[in-house]
């Protein structure tokens, strides 16, 4: 409740004050202001280095998230509480700078980037979460792991089939199906094939198909693929049995699709996205894109539906089917698209580059 002023010969330093009361008064500074100050001096660069400051700074901005957690589960030498015994800075200032170059990237458009090496001839699916990434080679037969986090190889499991040469997707969810991949073939297999990451091997193959299989995807009850004939094709998760061949959904092949616990949303080259039941195996709802040339991916959240066909991203209204925005300043094929709270981001190509185009949609 009192503010004393000591008075000191020659006038009051900073570094003169009580190692807890420096600390306390560094908590009132921002993380520029902190680089600043322990330039100043050995003792104040150790004290701006305090864990606890940086880990305040953190947790403030970005809470207790999954970045900090895979870090310290990573790094075994690092606790969360002290930086003491380890060398360079303490590791929440390091987590926090990592965090700030990734938000940069997002802001500029200029990530980093680092190449992942292992197939021989190309890589024509894969999918990611935190901690994994897994590749579809095709042409080399192989389906590779990585660890998402350390950026290195876990497991090559190859296949010597004709699925193996021509894998055209790549499924896991490891909170529906854990321990399993699933991949969809093409050319003559035309079969969804189930892998056991753990022994590498395939444990069990989805022969119902009449061509080749370009998407999958499942929930707690349910696998869903689509094939080249417009067809989908519904499945126990459990079991791996057909429960549902809903025959020519599409006029042409089906590019897309994406399922939750209520409904399944489907694109395909014939322009148009549908919706269905997936109990009832009826459609709820369809709408035309304008542009030409199909539909090749699509994602959807509670309320909106989003597409992405020639120079064109289309956003839907999920419960009228109208169409709510469409962004145009795509210029070529957008073969790819997520989207994440109030991001959407895109890929495509052209006749002579491939682009990512990040577009906010908060406004939408």
């Amino acid at each position: 409740e009192h503010l004393v002023v000591m008075e000191v010969e020659g006038g009051l330093r900073l570094e003169s004050l009580p190692e807890e009361i420096i600390v306390a008064i560094c908590r009132f500074l921002t993380p520029p202001e902190l680089v600043v100050v322990r330039l100043t001096s050995h003792h104040l660069a150790r004290v701006c280095d305090d864990n606890a400051l940086w880990r305040a700074h953190y947790t403030k901005r970005y809470g207790r998230d999954d970045y900090s957690f895979y870090y310290f589960r990573d790094h075994t030498e690092a606790t969360e509480e002290s930086s003491e015994g380890l060398k360079g800075p303490p590791v929440w200032k390091v987590l926090l700078k990592q965090r700030r170059v990734v938000a940069n990237n997002w802001l500029t458009g200029q990530p980093s980037v680092t190449v992942l090496k292992g197939h021989l001839k190309g890589v024509r699916c894969l999918q990611f979460d935190k901690d994994l990434i897994v590749s579809g080679g095709g042409p080399d037969k192989l389906l590779l792991l990585w660890d998402a986090y350390k950026k290195t190889p876990i497991r090559s499991l190859a296949c010597d089939t004709s699925h193996g040469q021509n894998m055209q997707s790549v499924l896991f969810k490891e909170d529906v199906l854990p321990g399993f991949i699933l991949t969809g073939g093409g050319s003559s297999d035309n079969s969804v094939s189930i892998w056991d990451k753990n022994k590498g091997v395939i444990v069990r193959s989805l022969r119902e198909h009449e061509g080749w299989v370009p998407t999958i995807d499942m929930n707690s009850q349910t696998i869903v693929s689509g094939d080249e004939a417009g067809n989908i094709l519904i499945w126990d998760t459990e079991t791996g049995m057909l429960i549902h061949k809903m025959l020519k959904c599409h006029f042409d092949t089906i590019w897309k699709l994406q399922i939750d616990q209520e409904k399944i949303v489907s694109v395909s080259h014939d322009r148009y996205v549908r919706v269905w039941d997936p109990r009832a195996h009826i459609q709820t709802m369809k709408m035309c894109s304008s542009k030409d040339g199909g539909i090749y991916c699509v994602k959807f959240d509670d309320t909106r539906i989003f597409s992405g066909s020639k120079e064109s991203i289309d956003i839907w209204d999920f419960r009228t089917g109208r169409l709510l925005h469409a962004f145009t300043e795509v210029d070529d094929w957008v073969m790819g698209l997520d989207i994440d709270n109030d991001k959407l981001v895109a890929g495509g190509y052209g006749n002579k580059y491939a682009n990512t185009t990040q577009t906010h949609i908060r406004a939408t």
